[in-house]
């Protein structure tokens, strides 16, 4: 702290040095000198103001620029609430339904002209060991998916309570053919007797692409109540 503020005097005192020598030799020169010296110490202070207040207005817009480069909105249903980002359709009680086991879509949430999308669904299991709830979903897909080859598994949160998390390929079949492969996530968790599918789907080839604004999504997922 010392040395800085030692710092900080001794530029002053060679600041003000430097205009007392321009001052001192302005003395000598001509009227259009003078205001040639005027006109260079002007401008070069105009500059380091602008250069400092285009720093300072730069940084509180990084600041508070969201990640996701539309923005988000803020989807709340009964039992929880979910950010998305604000360039994603948002549909109501979807007619699809990517889980294993039996369960209610509540919204999903589709990337236009992409076939990329989020759903999350709901279901009432009964009193059931998490652990156990989840190897049935994973069974009853290994049976549902065409194609079904595991990822791989592994424990995480949603709505900051424990989850676990099953990732997986499967096939894209329209009319018995098979024209394309998909990577899916699903979150599955249980709260106040109420369990959650959150899962996210989307070709391989925009799996990746599209996985950190989900991951923001599971983020900001909070349980309202059952």
């Amino acid at each position: 702290m010392l040395i800085a503020e030692g710092a900080c005097r001794l530029a002053s005192e060679q600041l003000d040095m430097g205009f007392y020598v321009l001052f001192y030799f302005s003395e000598d020169m001509t009227d259009n000198y003078r205001k040639i010296i005027n006109v260079v110490i002007m401008t070069s202070f105009g500059f380091i103001i602008l250069v400092f207040s285009s720093f300072h207005i730069f940084g509180i817009l990084g600041a508070v620029a969201p990640s996701s480069s539309g923005g988000v909105n803020l989807y709340e249903g009964t039992l929880f609430q979910v950010l998305y980002p604000s360039n994603w359709i948002k549909e109501d009680i979807p007619l699809v339904r990517y889980t294993g086991l039996e369960s209610l879509p509540e919204v999903a949430f589709y990337v236009p002209n992409q076939n990329v999308e989020v759903i999350i669904s709901t279901e009432r299991p009964g009193n059931v060991p998490l652990s156990e709830y989840f190897s049935r979903e994973v069974i009853a897909l290994q049976d549902s998916v065409t194609g079904y080859e595991s990822v791989g598994s592994s424990k995480t949160k949603l709505g900051n309570v424990t989850a676990l998390e099953v990732s997986y390929i499967g096939s894209m079949v329209e009319e018995g053919t098979i024209y394309g492969q998909t990577k899916t996530m699903e979150l599955v968790t249980i709260f106040q007797g109420v369990s959650y599918f959150f899962i996210y789907r989307a070709e391989i080839s925009e799996y990746s692409k599209y996985l950190p604004a989900v991951q923001e999504m599971i983020q900001s997922f909070v349980f309202k109540r059952a």
